[in-house]
């Protein structure tokens, strides 16, 4: 029963991207199936104790971006509320916190302050903060360790250095594998040679999608036949949208490899999804001497 409450709370949040009233976030997060809110007043001086239990509470991460109709975003006003009141000193301590949103939230302006050691808050998050929050983005709710959206908020920062940049996806590589980070940290980059080991760790023994398709862009005769090999184990999900099958299919033809041939040709037989861009896929086989239709 209250599984469907909690569906119906969440489907009432999404419709409600279309009517003009003020949504009441914190209550749908209140009432979702996650974890009671940790209420951690430990190391939090006098002076912030007001805006931590706040934060606290609702117990959602919120990065500003407002839901259709909806007039405020309470977390991120207590989070610019924390910005304004906090010293480097006690933001630092917030990082440790036991509720993983006041930590991210003192993490995040911590990074806006370019904090020098912020690289080690980060790793910090990826080691030791294994639990899942709710995170708001306009209208779209998901659950996402604290490192994921720490990380997207520095990714799509107009004030990122690619320095620091550089730091944080080394540290991914490393130290987690969660998909989203994965993908972020393989993102139009190329690694300087000692990460291949752990690339293709991630590749072969992770069977990371994004570290499979980086060691084809970058490293294809290294691994030639276990890429190929990788391919067609990923073109036999049954789950894959246009846009991944298509791609497979891609990296798996320009092997050049004739053996690999009768494999495609099948592929494409069995899964129609690649239909929906059907003139486009048939030329690009057909320019790499693949003619499925004289069989």
């Amino acid at each position: 029963m209250k599984l469907l409450a909690s569906i119906f709370l969440i489907v009432l949040f999404l419709f409600s991207c279309n009517k003009k009233e003020d949504i009441s976030y914190a209550k749908i997060i209140d009432d979702l199936p996650s974890e009671k809110a940790v209420l951690d007043s430990k190391n939090v001086p006098d002076y912030l104790n007001e805006v931590v239990l706040k934060i606290s509470k609702i117990n959602g991460y919120e990065n500003g971006v407002l839901a259709k109709g909806q007039i405020k975003s309470a977390n991120f006003e207590n989070f610019k509320e924390l910005k304004s009141l906090a010293s480097t000193k006690d933001l630092v301590l917030l990082t440790k916190n036991k509720n993983n949103v006041v930590a991210l939230y003192a993490a995040i302006a911590l990074l806006e302050a370019k904090y020098n050691d912020i690289d080690k808050v980060f790793l910090d998050f990826l080691k030791n903060r294994k639990s899942r929050v709710e995170t708001q983005n306009g209208c779209v709710i998901s659950k996402e360790i604290i490192a994921v959206p720490f990380y997207r908020n520095y990714f799509f920062s107009e004030k990122k250095e690619e320095k620091l940049l550089r730091k944080l996806d080394s540290l991914v590589l490393y130290n987690t594998s969660e998909e989203e980070l994965l993908r972020y940290a393989f993102k139009n980059r190329l690694y300087p040679s000692h990460f291949k080991k752990q690339i293709e760790k991630l590749a072969f023994k992770s069977k990371n999608e994004d570290a499979i398709l980086y060691l084809s862009n970058w490293h294809k005769g290294d691994y030639s036949l276990a890429l190929q090999n990788e391919f067609k184990d990923l073109l036999k999900k049954d789950s894959l949208n246009y846009y991944l099958f298509e791609t497979y299919i891609r990296e798996l033809v320009r092997f050049n490899n004739i053996s690999n041939n009768d494999f495609i040709k099948k592929t494409l037989k069995k899964d129609t999804v690649w239909k929906d861009n059907e003139i486009e896929m048939i030329w690009f086989l057909n320019r790499n001497n693949i003619n499925i239709d004289n069989d």
